[in-house]
């Protein structure tokens, strides 16, 4: 039985920024049959989207892709916008939408029923994002009137800037290489440069947050095998990391309603942090950040005894801060039962907050 080859990659990598050479790969994946698929979601942004690259010699008429897919709400100005798909339409054999909704008939009977030939409006069904759309086409509109050599000049020197610092700080690892193309993406790792061990990617995301007012992330960035690679953790020890935070399995999830994943360890699960120095970024602020980041990576560790942290959650608080742990906030949590609007209170016992003394 043959197979349709299809063969897809993100154009940028979300964890490390380092950008992929598509028209490279796209030719070798066409050269074999497969069809180029491509993720713009942390590149498209940044960098030109090019559906037909043009490409002479030997390899010309091989560079085009096939479809590319990328979330707008990470450009500038697009929270709130809608996904993007742009596909060859000889992908679209289906004449059943993928999810048939309101307005992708064309006529239904009683017993039979006529989707739309127009592919768009067959696969969309039900009423669009309209005002989304125009969010999603205005910051298309300003990313162009940047311009994408200006945005890529500025963001080399970003890079540049970036990496001379912090190549030279002592106990911080930049993970991935650095000696590539890349966007000003950075992941790195903390570690106390005497005992050898690491500081939590929490702990640091909570002491840039709390201390300098600067919002990271910390995780594992929805790239859980890529992130397994640059922290060095083996499938063995990735496996034990799954059995130490997986939610016990006599507990109730049909009677207690629970929303979420529970894990009595949560604080175990491995990661690093993420920061993101867009062009937009002023020289002060991100010579601000770059700071920051290496204050941490020198002095965080003495602030540990500051700081609890609560093994369900995997949260850091700093000890002054409110005894209890706030936890985040859900429809169910909001109660009319008084004739008002009341928001129920969902404070973390204390007794599971550990002292980190």
């Amino acid at each position: 039985m043959n197979y349709q080859l299809i063969g897809s990659f993100s154009a940028a990598s979300n964890v490390t920024g380092i950008i992929t050479d598509d028209k490279a790969v796209t030719i070798l994946l066409h050269k074999y049959g497969a069809l180029s698929f491509w993720d713009y979601a942390a590149a498209g942004p940044y960098v030109k989207i090019d559906m037909n690259p043009i490409v002479m010699g030997q390899h010309e008429g091989l560079a085009y892709k096939d479809a590319i897919f990328l979330s707008v709400h990470k450009f500038v100005g697009g929270p709130d916008s809608p996904g993007v798909l742009v596909a060859k339409k000889f992908l679209f054999k289906n004449q059943v939408p993928c999810e048939p909704g309101g307005g992708t008939v064309f006529f239904v009977s009683r017993n039979t029923r006529r989707y739309l030939k127009d592919i768009e409006m067959r696969e969309e069904g039900g009423t669009p994002s309209i005002i989304g759309a125009i969010r999603a086409g205005m910051a298309f509109q300003l990313k162009e009137a940047v311009g994408v050599e200006t945005i890529s000049k500025r963001e080399h020197d970003i890079c540049r800037i970036a990496l001379r610092r912090w190549q030279n700080t002592p106990g911080l690892h930049i993970l991935g290489n650095v000696n590539v193309a890349r966007l000003p993406i950075f992941s790195f790792v903390i570690f106390h440069q005497k005992s050898g061990l690491y500081l939590h990617h929490n702990f640091i995301c909570a002491l840039l947050n709390d201390i300098f007012g600067i919002q990271t992330r910390s995780g594992c960035a929805c790239a859980g095998p890529y992130a397994l690679d640059l922290l060095g953790i083996e499938e063995s020890l990735a496996e034990q990391f799954d059995a130490l935070l997986a939610e016990n399995s006599s507990l109730d999830r049909t009677h207690l309603r629970r929303q979420k994943e529970y894990s009595e360890r949560e604080v175990l699960r491995p990661g690093f942090v993420r920061v993101t120095l867009p062009f937009f970024m002023s020289d002060s602020d991100v010579h601000f950040v770059l700071e920051a980041v290496a204050k941490v990576a020198e002095h965080g560790w003495k602030i540990l005894p500051q700081y609890s942290f609560n093994p369900e959650t995997g949260e850091w608080k700093n000890k002054t801060a409110a005894l209890a742990f706030r936890g985040r906030k859900w429809l169910s949590s909001i109660s009319y039962e008084t004739g008002s609007f009341k928001v129920k209170d969902d404070s973390i016992n204390d007794a599971a907050v550990l002292d980190n003394e």
